[in-house]
Formats: C-alpha cells, structure tokens, sequence
C-alpha cells in the first residue's frame, strides 16, 4: 500500500502536465476562437457577396425605363432636400414643407442603374441627362454649403475682432455686412487717413480679410471720414 502511495505521488505531476498539455488544445483557446471567428466572418461575407450579385442581376434584368425612372425620383428629392437645407442654413428656420431624404445608398444605386442602360439604347440620352444633371445637382449643393459656411466664418471673425479691439480700449463697431457679408465694415470715431494707413499697412488685416473671402475693408467715423479698401486689387 505505501509502495503504491508513493507511485502515484510520483506519477501526479506526470499526469498534470499531460493535462496540461491536453488542455491547451481546448476550444477556448484564443486562437482557436480567433480562427472560427475568422470563419464566421468569411462566410458573412461570401453570403453578402452572392446577395448582391443576385440582387444586381435582378436590377440588369429590368427595362431601361425602370432604371431612369427611379433615378430621376432620387434626382427630384436630392433637389428638394438641397433646397430645403439651404433655406433653413440661410434663415436660421426651417421650412413648413417636410424636409425629404435621400441616403448615400441611393446615390450609390443611381449610379449603378444608370450605368446598367447601354449605350444603343434609344433612352440612353435620357439617361446621361439624369447623370449629368445629379452630378452637377451634387456639385451645387457642395460649392453652396462651403460659400455658407465660409460666410458665417466672416461673420463670426467680425465679431471676433470688435471684442478684441473692445479690450483694448477702443469703442468701435465691426460687422460683416453685404448680400454675402462680403464687406468689413469697421465704424470707430477717431477714423483718420492716418489711422487707415496704419491699419492697412503695419498690421494683417487686409490679407486676413482678404484670405476669409471679403473683398472689401471699409472704416468710416459714422460722419464725414469713409476710407474703403478694395481687396481684389490688394
């Protein structure tokens, strides 16, 4: 019997590193988990692959007229969601007509129905004019969304500027004004030929101004001094 104790007193660590070993080769090591992972998402994939390869030759099966028309309803939305946005950038207020939506996926759908009508087609005129018009529609919206933001940059820059000149001690009034506020207006009493110069010449504000889209600086005593910069011929 103790001979027998003795054995297995021996053996037990034997037997735990066997387990060990046996133990690292279980399911729940990371990289087993790691590689089924990798096989789950491999198959999602493929599955995402063939439904879309079926879902565009169901699309290629459809009459050139289907393709057209449902890029030109994505084309009149995308011209009023565009309409709406500015009129609520511009006014601070949005419109009492519902805003319309269109998403990146049915750009991306337009695109690729329209692709789809050939070219020896008798509508295919009709469908490079939705093309050309979404894409000019799209580069409209884009030029006026930056001419927006860069007007409230002016006008915020205005604003910046009358409170530091406030600071300093100087009582003036600077705002952003004109149709776009496009024009620096800079109203301070002691506006004088000699304190424009100084402004113009020993300081940035003109090729600030100029860089933030302004083309005009304007300093005026509110009565009988008005000194005006052009800054398209600076």
């Amino acid at each position: 019997m103790r001979t027998t104790r003795y054995l297995l007193l021996a053996t037990m660590p034997l037997l735990m590193v066997g387990c060990g070993k046996a133990g690292s080769q279980a399911p729940s090591d990371p990289r087993f988990v790691s590689k089924a992972a990798e096989e789950r998402a491999h198959a999602k994939e493929q599955e995402a692959a063939k439904a879309e390869a079926e879902r565009l030759a169901a699309l290629a099966a459809l009459p050139a007229l289907a393709h057209i028309e449902f890029s030109e309803g994505v084309l009149a939305r995308y011209n009023a969601r565009s309409a709406w946005t500015m009129t609520t950038l511009r006014t601070g207020s949005s419109p009492k007509v519902e805003p319309v939506t269109v998403t990146d996926a049915e750009l991306k759908e337009t695109q690729t129905r329209l692709a789809m009508v050939k070219t020896d087609d008798p509508l295919a005129g009709r469908a490079v004019k939705v093309r050309e018009s979404l894409a000019a529609a799209q580069a409209k919206y884009a030029a006026d969304t930056k001419a927006w933001a860069k007007e409230q940059a002016r006008i915020s820059y205005a604003q910046t500027f009358e409170n530091k000149m406030l600071e300093e001690g100087m009582s003036v009034t600077i705002r952003a004004i004109g149709k776009s506020h496009e024009v620096l207006h800079f109203k301070y009493a002691l506006v004088s030929k000699a304190f424009v110069y100084q402004i113009g010449n020993q300081t940035d504000l003109l090729r600030q101004a100029k860089s933030m889209g302004y083309v005009k600086v304007v300093f005026t005593d509110g009565y009988n001094e008005t000194y005006t910069y052009d800054l398209k011929k600076h």
